[in-house]
């Protein structure tokens, strides 16, 4: 445990390091930057694209997105208090850091869905997971104090049986993305995950247990009050919650829409 604590201090340390050395070589009255959990990553490079271009923009405005799983996010920030803007994964880190001071307001833009993904066992074999009888059966799961999925998932399931499912895993993973490349690969059979990560690979299918269709986890922008560039990072966030920035989102697999349990074959349509 000690161990593990030490390795996930170094790799915090190593990530603000990281952020300040690009901080340091961009012009800080231009960039803002936008702290986003990994899931987020296919929608929120091309919004980022789609913001530079847009009339109200012109590129006087550039945006640096910096992808960590949301539980870092917050380790990240209460250290170094760098960042404009937070896109996590789940409300629930929008309320951590509403909770400590870091901003006040949470403006919603999209939902996702828990769910488990799988390229070559069955929907069967896939469900089978959540109970004792797929010992065959490989896992890649997220560590819910560093996912946001891990905590949403343990919320439905309990603690305890989210730490069987822990304990069982072949790996155990700090990001959804990290999961979805390991099913993706064949390194596992299944993985648990976001509807929105079968998007990130064309070979991953899903399924909804009907006990988590009822769980969605929204998301949200919110403007960091310690931001040196406060208008900038509203006008962002402004631009995150638009019609435009919407259709995007649903493209990637975002939904506000009622969850039906089915299995989907991945890819961005």
């Amino acid at each position: 445990m000690l161990r593990y604590t030490i390795l996930s201090a170094v790799a915090v340390i190593v990530a603000i390091l990281m952020i300040f050395m690009s901080r340091s070589s961009t012009d800080r009255d231009s960039a803002i930057v936008v702290l986003c959990a990994p899931s987020l990553a296919g929608p929120m490079e091309e919004l980022k694209q789609l913001f530079d271009q847009s009339e109200n923009n012109h590129g006087k405005i550039r945006v640096e997105n910096t992808y960590r799983g949301s539980a870092e996010l917050l380790a990240m920030y209460k250290i170094s208090q760098i960042g404009d803007v937070l896109v996590a994964a789940d409300v629930d880190y929008h309320d951590e850091f509403i909770a400590a001071g870091y901003c006040d307001a949470l403006e919603p833009l999209a939902e996702q869905y828990p769910c488990l993904i799988f390229t070559s066992v069955s929907e069967q074999d896939a469900l089978s997971v959540l109970t004792d009888s797929a010992a065959e059966i490989t896992t890649s799961v997220p560590k819910p104090e560093h996912a946001a999925i891990g905590r949403r998932v343990a919320s439905i399931l309990g603690d305890r049986q989210y730490e069987r499912l822990v304990d069982r895993a072949k790996v155990s993973r700090e990001t959804v993305s990290q999961v979805a490349a390991d099913v993706s690969s064949g390194i596992v059979d299944v993985g648990i995950a976001w509807n929105t990560s079968s998007k990130q690979f064309s070979n991953l299918k899903l399924v909804v247990p009907p006990e988590w269709s009822g769980h969605a986890s929204q998301i949200g922008a919110s403007t960091l009050l310690n931001s040196p560039r406060i208008e900038a990072a509203e006008t962002f966030v402004d631009f995150l919650a638009s019609p435009s920035a919407a259709q995007v989102f649903r493209r990637y697999g975002f939904t506000s829409s009622k969850l039906k349990t089915k299995v989907i074959q991945g890819g961005v349509e």
